[in-house]
């Protein structure tokens, strides 16, 4: 019996001879320190990225004031942080991609 249809359902283990239950712990063991590791990692966030409003000019070819002056969600990679106009990276990205098209 493998571990797979021991998992699909446990009370099968009752099947078992003890050396076939003794194989299978064995196995089982080898892969509780890798799984619990796995399970406990810590997920990387990723790092935001921002452009000065002058950069995104260089970058998308509209004018400094354009972007600095636009109203809100007329270009969706600026964004404001503190007050301040700030261009995403990430978004920026994703509308250079979406022009190309």
């Amino acid at each position: 019996m493998e571990l797979a249809e021991l998992l699909e359902n446990p009370a099968r283990a009752a099947d078992l001879s003890p050396p076939e239950a003794r194989e299978l712990l064995l196995r089982l063991s080898a892969l509780q320190s890798p799984l619990a590791q796995a399970a406990l990692a810590v997920e990387e966030k990723p790092t935001l990225q921002f452009l000065s409003v002058k950069e995104a000019a260089a970058m998308t070819g509209f004018s400094a004031s354009a972007l600095y002056h636009a109203p809100t969600g007329k270009f969706p990679f600026m964004v404001r942080i503190g007050g301040r106009p700030r261009c995403s990276v990430a978004l920026l990205e994703k509308y250079l991609k979406g022009r190309e098209r």
